[in-house]
């Protein structure tokens, strides 16, 4: 239990205290709903980066840890893990270039919203 600790310690470090969401917050529940209850892990955390640079930092620590962890996007909620879980749900902009017809539609957007 001291090595999650230790690392949950380190993540409060990279991210601000709204970007962390643990069991005991009324947005965990939503934040870690996988589709299928069978993929569900309980992550002890879920972490939101608001910000790219937040996104990179924890990101780039959790590659360097132990720690078991997955990507959630807006799409499915196929992601889980036991120790962390990374919503991307902060990213969520829709942008269209009426120049060139495209639309960038971030990885925190649902295939319903859009």
């Amino acid at each position: 239990m001291h090595h999650k600790h230790s690392h949950l310690s380190h993540i409060r470090k990279i991210l601000s205290e709204d970007e962390i969401i643990e069991p005991s917050s009324p947005f965990y529940a939503h934040q870690s709903r996988v589709w299928a209850y069978q993929r569900q892990q309980n992550p002890s955390v879920v972490v939101q980066p608001s910000s790219v640079a937040s996104l990179q930092a924890v990101v780039k620590y959790l590659c360097e840890s132990s720690l078991d962890f997955g990507i959630r996007s807006g799409g499915l909620g196929s992601s889980s893990a036991k120790d962390v879980v990374v919503s991307m749900s902060a990213f969520d902009d829709v942008v269209f270039s009426p120049e060139d017809e495209t639309v960038l539609i971030g990885a925190g957007q649902t295939w319903g919203d859009v």
